[in-house]
């Protein structure tokens, strides 16, 4: 069973590294590009060198996770875990080129700099505004978001939440509301989970014990979940 679940953790990382080759490949000739108008008295070669460093800093790179977590491959837990690892990487790294890149003085940095912000500003926001939207259109108040929030599973907590149905009863009188769960699909869900909640604290005047409990076991299950939990192997098994 180990043996088998390190195949295919294997060979799914594989089937990506050559997808994000590709992406690789794009971002760095973009970056080439306007590192060539940002430096224009700088050599070629220089130049490439440039494009090369940030290429590597803010793209996944899955030759660069820590052999601790590329040891967890063989063990019957975690699917994907490089990605998670690599995600914090380049979060890091996008947020720091941004600041310098604006703080530089350099007209073209400061330009590329402004789109990367605006790209975050959007990707940040979009799932609210698509939540807020669907909360409108079926009618779900605040004190209702509030109330799910307190009885869907710790992982789903704080999340943004796209409703496809109104508060309703099945057949058997239960309440309940249909949508889809966006954190999955934002892998940058877990500092949203904490904002979302430090701003609900402050709105409120005070963040009780108890949901910073809660908002710790979201972030601990929405970050280690893919470390520790069984893989999909293991869970067929």
């Amino acid at each position: 069973l180990t043996r088998g679940t390190k195949k295919f953790n294997t060979l799914m990382t594989n089937l990506y590294q050559s997808e994000d080759d590709l992406f690789k490949i794009i971002h760095f000739e973009k970056t080439k590009d306007y590192m060539r108008k940002a430096f224009p008295d700088k050599p070629l070669a220089e130049i490439e060198e440039l494009a090369a460093q940030r290429t590597r800093d803010m793209m996944p790179n899955y030759s660069l996770v820590p052999r601790a977590v590329k040891a967890l491959r063989g063990a019957p837990v975690g699917d994907f875990i490089a990605f998670p690892a690599e995600m914090i990487r380049t979060t890091k790294n996008l947020v720091t080129y941004t600041l310098d890149d604006l703080a530089s003085g350099n007209p073209e940095l400061r330009k590329q700099a402004a789109k990367r912000l605006a790209g975050m500003t959007a990707i940040g926001l979009g799932g609210d505004v698509l939540s807020n939207q669907s909360r409108q259109i079926f009618g779900i108040t605040d004190d209702q978001e509030e109330s799910i929030d307190g009885v869907v599973p710790s992982y789903e907590q704080f999340q943004n939440r796209i409703y496809t149905s109104g508060i309703n009863k099945d057949k058997r009188g239960n309440v309940g509301v249909n949508y889809v769960n966006l954190g999955p699909l934002d892998p940058y869900a877990y500092i949203k989970t904490f904002a979302k909640a430090a701003h609900k604290g402050i709105a409120e005047g005070s963040l009780n014990e108890t949901e910073l409990e809660k908002v710790a076991l979201s972030i601990f299950d929405n970050q280690l979940g893919p470390f520790m939990e069984p893989s999909m192997i293991t869970k067929a098994a």
